[in-house]
């Protein structure tokens, strides 16, 4: 697994990690987060593909992976979807 990617902010980096993370499996993404700051697990019992990333900087985000492989942001009253490139 590549170690150079610093996220400080997963919502304003989206489209880097996402292009960072490309080709990786679901629980080396989520395996990744963990190591580089707070995942957040288990946030809606009913939704196991929600999460919460805090980076070590304090910045947090709401994201899903989704069945087909696409990372979705959380944002304030809508979603992005980061882009590969």
């Amino acid at each position: 697994m590549k170690t150079d990617f610093t996220l400080i902010h997963l919502e304003s980096q989206a489209d880097a990690f996402w292009r960072y993370v490309k080709g990786w499996q679901e629980d080396q993404i989520l395996e990744w987060l963990e190591a580089h700051g707070t995942l957040v697990r288990d946030l809606f019992p009913m939704d196991d593909r929600l999460f919460l990333f805090r980076s070590v900087q304090g910045m947090q985000t709401g994201f899903r992976l989704t069945e087909d492989g696409k990372l979705v942001i959380m944002l304030d009253h809508t979603t992005y979807e980061a882009k590969d490139s």
